[in-house]
């Protein structure tokens, strides 16, 4: 069966990222994490690892093995140790039904424990479109920041001037200076509060309730291929 536009697209990103022989033991993965760290300002652009993409499942489950590792026993989830995973699978842009969300995984300030949440949007599928499984999170700035992914572009900006909108009013703001095809994921007033139960809102008003933030707005956009 010929493969439709979007694989084809996704085709070629595999192909560029990770070639021909890794392209083919992992179909269904771009092959890389991007990480950023909020205090320094850097971003590292990692491989995934073939075994654990065959291990755990999808998304949440590398993300799962990822907070397991990495997050240290009895961390404050409020605190700079924690870190928020936004995590594509398998489907994420094909034509499969539904495969445009993302997963979202931390650990929960409302239960102190695992916290996982789904959203729809296109923002998923423009992650995995940008050549990247998971994005990863760490570190706590000392301003507000928004963070921008432009493929391998990355920039964090400070973001001084939004503090305080509604989601609503970061999508329309960013929107407006970014370009019109980035999709953005925002927290509001609660979130930046630090209210357990705030959510971060994606495109024009997809919601997942108990996610704690880092940055205060996170954009990011694909370049035609």
């Amino acid at each position: 069966m010929p493969l439709t536009r979007d694989e084809n697209i996704l085709r070629k990103i595999y192909l560029k990222n990770i070639g021909d022989d890794l392209m083919e033991e992992l179909f269904g993965y771009a092959g890389k994490i991007l990480r950023v760290n909020l205090k320094d300002k850097i971003f590292k652009i990692e491989n995934a690892d073939r075994d654990d993409a065959r291990m755990y499942l999808g998304g949440t489950g590398l993300s799962a093995k990822i907070l397991y590792t990495e997050l240290q026993r009895g961390i404050d989830p409020l605190s700079s140790e924690n870190k928020i995973i936004f995590s594509t699978g398998p489907l994420t842009a094909t034509a499969a039904p539904g495969s445009g969300s993302v997963n979202l995984c931390f650990k929960s300030p409302l239960t102190g424990i695992w916290g996982e949440a789904r959203s729809g949007s296109d923002w998923g599928s423009m992650l995995r479109k940008a050549g990247y499984d998971i994005l990863i999170i760490e570190g706590r700035s000392p301003n507000p920041v928004y963070l921008v992914i432009e493929n391998d572009k990355i920039e964090i900006h400070d973001a001084f001037e939004i503090v305080g909108f509604t989601t609503s009013q970061k999508t329309s703001y960013l929107k407006q200076k970014l370009g019109k095809d980035f999709e953005i994921a925002a927290i509001g007033p609660a979130g930046e509060n630090k209210v357990f139960y705030s959510s971060v809102m994606f495109g024009e008003g997809r919601v997942r309730p108990d996610v704690r933030e880092q940055a205060h707005c996170l954009a990011q956009r694909i370049c035609c291929q």
